[in-house]
């Protein structure tokens, strides 16, 4: 695990894995890794589950992957673009043979993501990248760089993205039909999935109890 930008990047499969075993593989999560689609949302206000699906995801993945997780500190083009060429640079060999000077983050953040770009449309081996906390990244020019690299992830890999509000600079990429949506109405428990968190807690509820938990937290 490194820091870059005040932004945690880490390989997906050590640092998950003991987190994901004690939690159920949910449709919402099959849903995902079988999509084909190159740009994954998952978007939910806090507490619907949205890293948990992604660290399942990563965790089952077979293809290569990197993980990094933004912060509003990171909410800078020169900063936003470091984290994610760190990230990507962990699976992709043309990204990680990107020189500085290439990139040149902070004179001209939106110049490196085009090269960031380019590197990726010529990255042969199949990924998949996952973005948590997306919504960190709120200044235009962070979401224009965020647009241009998603624009280049090749067919057979991924990034899945996780964010607590709509994320409009997608827009373009949803009428390319190169974005898979999950949002509030798919993450969503339902009574049998209640019922497998109040059984591992050493709880059993009647369903009518279940129900008004369900109704109360509303999902």
């Amino acid at each position: 695990i490194f820091t870059v930008g005040g932004t945690i990047v880490k390989g997906i499969r050590n640092s998950v894995r003991a987190v994901s075993e004690s939690c159920g593989i949910s449709a919402v999560v099959h849903e995902v890794r079988h999509s084909p689609s190159p740009v994954v949302a998952v978007i939910a206000p806090a507490g619907y589950g949205k890293t948990a699906v992604l660290t399942q995801w990563a965790c089952l993945e077979e293809r290569k992957t990197a993980w990094a997780t933004i912060t509003t500190d990171d909410d800078d083009p020169a900063l936003l673009l470091t984290v994610l060429t760190a990230a990507f640079a962990q699976v992709s060999e043309p990204v990680a043979q990107l020189s500085l000077a290439a990139l040149d983050p902070v004179a001209a953040p939106h110049r490196g993501a085009v090269a960031l770009a380019a590197a990726l449309r010529q990255t042969v081996d199949p990924f998949v990248v996952f973005v948590d906390d997306v919504q960190a990244a709120a200044d235009p020019a962070c979401e224009a760089i965020l647009a241009t690299i998603l624009a280049a992830v090749p067919p057979g890999s991924a990034v899945a993205l996780a964010s607590r509000r709509a994320l409009p600079f997608l827009a373009r990429q949803r009428v390319e039909r190169r974005v898979h949506q999950v949002g509030v109405r798919h993450l969503r428990l339902d009574l049998a999935g209640a019922r497998r968190i109040a059984e591992e807690s050493g709880v059993k509820p009647s369903d009518a109890d279940l129900e008004e938990w369900l109704r109360r937290c509303d999902g």
